[in-house]
């Protein structure tokens, strides 16, 4: 008898969306949630894993003023980071 399938932990962090990492095409509404629940005032924006930028709680919250919830993060990142050619 084999045991019953049992579906993953919902709360785990790659179930939580707030919890995933941001990307350029996350939302500034995905972004704040995300420095809500990580306790942060600055995530991280990656691409295929690798860090493309900075964004801040007191950008996206400009942003939200401003009525941008749905803008994508790229285009209020604080920082932009750039490749180093070794």
């Amino acid at each position: 008898m084999t045991p019953p399938r049992m579906d993953p932990d919902p709360t785990a962090p790659a179930w939580v969306p707030a919890v995933q990492s941001l990307t350029p095409a996350s939302t500034v509404a995905e972004a704040r949630a995300h420095l809500r629940v990580t306790g942060g005032s600055v995530a991280p924006v990656l691409r295929h894993g690798r860090p493309v930028g900075l964004v801040s709680a007191g950008a996206l919250h400009d942003a939200e003023r401003c009525g941008c919830c749905d803008a994508p993060v790229s285009a209020v990142m604080d920082y932009l980071a750039v490749p180093v050619p070794r």
